[in-house]
């Protein structure tokens, strides 16, 4: 899988199994195409390593928390930006998840 420009340090199967979220210490997220092992999104909007990244139930959402402090929350039918943006933590996020 060629995309991100470090390591991956999150993981996470859609509930279909037929796409992958990562995220990686290069500062984006990105969505992959299981079958192909092509990256189909490029979600850029921390500063600094994303920490982890998570679907919601049903994937219709994503939420991707950072060093940059950030909280970032993402609408999957539009990835070009994302929808909300938390920068109130006093520190790094390292994990996020949907209840």
């Amino acid at each position: 899988m060629k995309g991100h420009t470090d390591g991956i340090w999150c993981l996470n199967y859609s509930e279909d199994g037929k796409q992958l979220l990562s995220a990686s210490p290069d500062s984006t997220a990105r969505l992959w195409d299981v079958r192909s092992a092509k990256s189909t999104n490029e979600l850029k909007a921390h500063t600094r390593r994303i920490h982890y990244a998570a679907y919601n139930h049903g994937c219709t959402a994503i939420a991707t928390a950072g060093s940059d402090r950030l909280v970032c929350y993402w609408d999957m039918r539009k990835l070009t930006a994302p929808v909300f943006k938390n920068n109130e933590n006093e520190s790094c996020v390292m994990s996020c998840c949907f209840l």
